[in-house]
Formats: structure tokens, sequence, C-alpha cells
């Protein structure tokens, strides 16, 4: 028997083992070639976006709490993660600078309102809970069975917001600071610098990339999220370098090229 790949492309994942089953209720044995093709024809795959999130695309979030710019925490290894490799002093360098640029994209922006970092601290200790932002990462594990969790978006909305826990954790937050009704949290997940020798041509590179994301802290669904990565080198030939010392570029180069208004496109009731 012929089979039409057209025909197969209309069929969902889960019902291949009961097509295969139909098949041979029939009498007849299913070939190698057609199983491999079945096989072939649904591989799962798992898309995924930065900006407007669905289902989520309809909130508007009124009251927005910012957490404060963090790093991404060891505790949730997954592969969509770069490198950290440039000590503590540069990562609170990168996140301090982080807080100042985010501030600075929502001023005069007459749709968005929201508490900065450091109006969150004061509320969480009047309410006395400054203690949750302690907690902040403690749900933030690293997935066995969750072979959709390789960026950090799939790793949110397929792994974190499922958790119940996670889910307490955002409706907590959204009570104590004053019933915020979204959460906006700044993350790096890249920070490194290398020297790289690309086909006799020696670089010194440092590269950052960010994360946002803003949370609906009712359902703990992703609203929307935004990301942007950037590098500065400075490079030399191999044969010309001698006894000199290949010297990094300057952080502020990075930070210029990494906080720019594309970092929140989509972003809700935002003008550009």
């Amino acid at each position: 028997m012929n089979f039409n790949a057209k025909i197969l492309k209309n069929f969902q994942f889960e019902n291949i083992s009961k097509f295969l089953l139909d098949y041979i209720a029939r009498g007849v044995a299913p070939t190698v070639s057609m199983v491999i093709l079945l096989s072939g024809c649904f591989s799962k795959e798992y898309p995924y976006k930065y900006g407007i999130q669905e289902p989520t695309a309809s909130f508007a979030p009124a009251r927005i709490a910012v957490l404060g710019c963090k790093v991404w925490p060891e505790s949730a290894k997954i592969a969509g993660i770069g490198e950290l490799n440039v000590g503590p002093t540069i990562l609170d360098q990168i996140c301090k600078t982080f807080d100042v640029e985010l501030l600075k994209s929502f001023k005069g922006q007459p749709f968005v309102k929201g508490k900065s970092p450091k109006s969150v601290m004061k509320i969480l200790e009047k309410n006395n809970k400054k203690s949750l932002m302690e907690e902040l990462f403690q749900e933030w594990d690293t997935p066995q069975d969750c072979e959709m969790c390789e960026d950090p978006i799939q790793y949110y909305t397929h792994h974190l917001s499922l958790k119940n826990a996670w889910t307490k954790y955002t409706n907590d937050m959204s009570v104590a600071t004053d019933y915020s009704d979204a959460l906006l949290l700044p993350i790096v997940v890249k920070a490194a610098e290398n020297h790289v020798n690309e086909r006799g041509l020696m670089r010194a590179k440092r590269e950052a990339r960010v994360l946002v994301l803003l949370i609906d802290a009712e359902t703990s669904k992703l609203s929307w999220a935004g990301t942007r990565t950037s590098s500065a080198s400075n490079s030399i030939f191999v044969n010309d370098i001698g006894d000199r010392k290949l010297l990094f570029p300057d952080w502020d180069i990075v930070y210029q090229r990494l906080f720019s208004n594309s970092l929140w496109m989509e972003f809700p009731g935002r003008q550009e």
C-alpha cells in the first residue's frame, strides 16, 4: 500500500501508535520505511519567541513591581544560558547599570506604571516581607525531563510557570508589594571575557546578554519577554603581538550596545 505524505501530516504525534495498530489490525504489517517515515514526520518542535507571549497578549498590567536585576541562578542549568566568567564585581556592575537603564527606558511613558527596585524593597520592609526577595530563585531548579527547556523562555513556560509553588510565590509577592498585578524581572544570562584566536586574528572579547521577564503575578504566566546580546572586542594579528598584551575593551562599550530600545520591543503599553 502506498502512503501519501500529505495525509500523514494531518496526524498528531500522539496518534502514531494508534495509527500503526489500526493498520496491523487490517492484516497488513507496516514496513520499515513506513515506520521511519512516520517517525520523521512527527518529530516534535517547541517554538518560542520574545515579545508578547500567547495566550496573555491582552494582559495590560497597571501596577508593575520591578524586582531589580539578578544573575541567572546556578540552580537552573539549561543549555540556553551563556558563560558567566567575569566574577561578582563585574556582574554587580552590569546589574546596577541594567537597573538604571531600565528606569530610563520607562521615563515619560504615560501608560506604564511601575514601582522601582528601591520602592519595592521599601514596601517589602514596611510589610515585613523582605525575605521574599531572598526566596526569589528557590523554585528555579534544573529540569530533569523537559526536552523543550533549552532557552530561558522555554524553561519558564514549560517548567517553572507550571509549578504550584512558583505561582504561590508570585501571588505572595503581589500582595507584599501592595497588590502589584505584574512582576518585572531583569536577569543577566551571559557575561564573559575571553581571548579567542580566529584563524590567526587574536581577539580580546567581552560579551553580555540580558533577559527581561514580565510575569502575571496572579497566574505566574509569562506575559512578555525581551532579550539582547552585545559584544565588543580588540584585535590584532597573532604574528604582530610580540611582547604586547592584548587588552579587553571597556565594559561601557558593551553597555551602550546592550541597553537599547530594541530590548523593549512589544512591551505592553510602552510607546516608542
